[in-house]
């Protein structure tokens, strides 16, 4: 099911990854925290079954996260935030030489 800002758990609302690049695009610093913190780790765990040099992983996934940021104004509202994520992520670690595409 697709959470939307409004929905509930208890009396914290769940902030959607969309919202969060929303403000991002609104210069909220602390919404690009957030993002990285949701999903900087999977990205780095996945990228390592990819690449086995966790130096170029953590800049990738470094580069991956500055692109949302500078881009957050254009990203697209049809897109899931973690598909992007992994999308770019994937051409970054091509562009590198050392994924195992």
């Amino acid at each position: 099911r697709r959470h939307c800002d409004s929905d509930v758990m208890g009396n914290i609302p769940i902030v959607t990854d969309a919202a969060l690049v929303a403000a991002l695009a609104d210069g909220d610093a602390g919404a690009l925290r957030e993002l990285y913190e949701r999903h900087g780790a999977w990205l780095h765990a996945r990228l390592l079954r990819r690449c086995n040099d966790s130096e170029v992983v953590v800049e990738v996934v470094q580069d991956t996260f500055v692109v949302l940021w500078k881009d957050a104004r254009r990203f697209s509202q049809d897109v899931e935030v973690v598909s992007w994520l992994w999308g770019s992520a994937v051409r970054r670690m091509d562009g590198t030489g050392k994924g195992s595409a």
